[in-house]
């Protein structure tokens, strides 16, 4: 089931960007808070057999006018990668003024993956970083990614309209 989910949800994304009006997607109320929370419970099974607690920070009210889908599928793949690449210690997710950061304790991501080289592909990243890519770019979105196999990774993804 997990992975039939995946694979809509991955099949969801690139239908929504291949549109030329994917830009255009429908805003809905969005609490960021709960919807991180709902993501990290459809994949806390990465964790299983790990030494991985994990925590959501950041206040349960505040609603977001954004494109729930897009959001869903950004957060899905931050969320799954740092569950996936984290080999022991803390998965943090902090949801506050338009932002999700995501910050893992130890890290399995390669050296030197940062934002500046988001595109360079590393094993296990697979798509989906590729897709995390182009709806940031494509809906205006700020992320930046820091990694480091000693220290772990940070990712922060800003929703707000920098216009």
């Amino acid at each position: 089931r997990r992975a039939n989910k995946n694979m809509a949800e991955l099949t969801n994304a690139l239908l929504l960007l291949s549109r030329k009006d994917a830009v255009h997607v429908g805003l809905e109320e969005v609490n960021l808070k709960e919807l991180s929370t709902n993501i990290i419970d459809e994949h806390r099974y990465l964790l299983i057999g790990k030494n991985v607690n994990y925590e959501v920070i950041g206040p349960d009210d505040f609603i977001y006018e954004l494109p729930v889908a897009l959001c869903r599928i950004v957060l899905s793949n931050l969320i799954r990668n740092a569950f996936e690449h984290t080999v022991k210690g803390t998965v943090k997710v902090e949801v506050y003024n338009g932002e999700v950061c995501i910050t893992n304790s130890i890290s399995g991501f390669n050296e030197g993956f940062n934002s500046t080289n988001i595109e360079q592909k590393y094993d296990g990243f697979g798509i989906g970083l590729d897709i995390v890519n182009k709806v940031v770019k494509q809906q205006d979105w700020q992320l930046s990614l820091v990694c480091d196999k000693q220290k772990g990774g940070h990712v922060r993804i800003s929703f707000k309209d920098n216009n």
